[in-house]
């Protein structure tokens, strides 16, 4: 079993680098699901949805039903931490609330009295600044991951399964993750505890700079070039409430696109002031997908009408009608390639086990999707599908609407693995 924490929230506006950990924690779950892991992902209460339903991103950016909500009281987590041989000091501090104390860990002696339990690679992983982590029971933050550390423990030991934390977490707050990875060892030391590094989000004006840009105006920015470049294409009427659902929808996938096209422990550079080839590629696919459907919706429409007899079963189509190169480049580079590519995907999570960094390439669903779409509407410019409804053209016709069928579908399939809802027309 695996658990995919959303990144905790240092705080209440959250930034771009926050959203991009967020985007790529959801992506990495799907990638788990598709190579049949059991995941749960774990939503943190405090601090995120504050943050969601302060910015208008809240209905794109969702968290799908099967979170893990953490049960465990934080006194009961407490107490396992502070019944731990390696809490090596109780500070006076007075915490608020609970007034329990502070509790002061050595991080030092975990890491060098762990090694048969974590593996000499996993150790040498950590930071060796590592020395003293301070934590008290109002820290809601740190206690609500190791609350949800203690569960997952629980439903692994239910289902007799060991379990896998993947924390994907951005680089500004690496080393404290690192901590909370041992703290959570110490509440649970049969949890595997992994982190997939994410890269910095710049913006490309102010190189060097090490602000964080808030998530809230990046959204902004970027649904004004969607809205921008509806308006040119169908006139103002994009701004009645009826277009409201597919300019967010292809604002998500523009945003998705601009974070996850690049590997995930690589940083990404902004330009925010205008409108690069890569931001248009998640559009570019939404478009792309909606012609197929469209293109299906044509022919359903022409068989009703007693146009076009009905498609027959794929066993008696004649694939050798496809004689186009393109047409073959589709089928095996993209179509029958694609249950590989996903696979690929999780090779070094698969193979370490042992290591506490771990690189998913996160990156090859959405660039795989974008190269598909550059052929597919290369060939769809040039070839028409729907032809004259005469016997020697319907072969080729049912052989390349098939075609279009399977690209369908592995657009529909690589957009579910990037968290985005496909749209019917566009």
């Amino acid at each position: 079993m695996v658990c995919v924490p959303s990144l905790t929230f240092e705080k209440l506006s959250m930034t771009v680098d926050q959203l991009r950990s967020i985007l790529l924690s959801l992506h990495v779950a799907s990638l788990l699901q598709w190579n049949g892991y059991n995941v749960h992902i774990w939503e943190p209460a405090y601090g995120a949805s504050a943050a969601f339903s302060a910015s208008q991103m809240c209905s794109l950016f969702s968290y799908p039903p099967n979170t893990l909500v953490a049960h465990t009281e934080v006194e009961e987590a407490y107490n396992t931490l502070a019944q731990s041989s390696y809490v090596i000091a109780v500070t006076n501090a007075q915490t608020s609330d609970n007034k329990q104390p502070r509790l002061a860990i050595d991080l030092k002696s975990v890491l060098h009295n762990t090694v048969e339990a974590l593996g000499d690679a996993d150790v040498d992983d950590y930071d060796k600044q590592l020395c003293k982590y301070y934590i008290d029971a109002e820290n809601k933050q740190v206690m609500e991951y190791l609350c949800a550390v203690n569960d997952f423990s629980k439903l692994c030991d239910d289902e007799n399964k060991r379990g896998r934390i993947v924390n994907v977490t951005s680089k500004r707050i690496i080393f404290q993750q690192q901590q909370m990875c041992l703290a959570g060892y110490l509440i649970s030391p049969n949890i595997l505890q992994n982190i997939v590094g994410v890269g910095l989000v710049r913006d490309a004006h102010y190189e060097g700079s090490n602000i964080a840009l808030k998530a809230e105006h990046f959204y902004k920015k970027y649904r004004e070039h969607v809205l921008s470049a509806h308006v040119i294409k169908y006139g103002d009427q994009v701004h009645n409430e009826g277009w409201k659902h597919q300019i967010e929808t292809m604002t998500k996938a523009v945003i998705t696109w601009q974070l996850l096209d690049t590997s995930c422990e690589s940083e990404v550079k902004l330009n925010m002031s205008e409108s690069s080839g890569k931001s248009w590629s998640g559009s570019f696919v939404m478009y792309n997908l909606a012609r197929l459907k469209t293109l299906s919706d044509h022919f359903n429409q022409a068989v009703s009408k007693g146009t076009y007899p009905g498609l027959p079963v794929l066993s008696d189509i004649d694939l050798t009608t496809l004689t186009d190169e393109e047409e073959w480049k589709i089928m095996f580079l993209f179509v029958m390639d694609f249950p590989e590519l996903v696979k690929s995907c999780l090779e070094s999570f698969q193979q370490g086990q042992g290591k506490l960094f771990m690189k998913i390439q996160t990156h090859r669903i959405a660039r795989f999707l974008t190269q598909m779409c550059r052929v597919l509407s290369s060939y769809y410019r040039r070839v028409r599908i729907l032809r004259e409804s005469k016997p020697h053209l319907l072969p080729v016709m049912h052989a390349r609407l098939y075609l279009m069928k399977s690209v369908e579908q592995v657009l529909e399939n690589g957009l579910h693995l990037l968290n985005i809802e496909p749209l019917n027309q566009v």
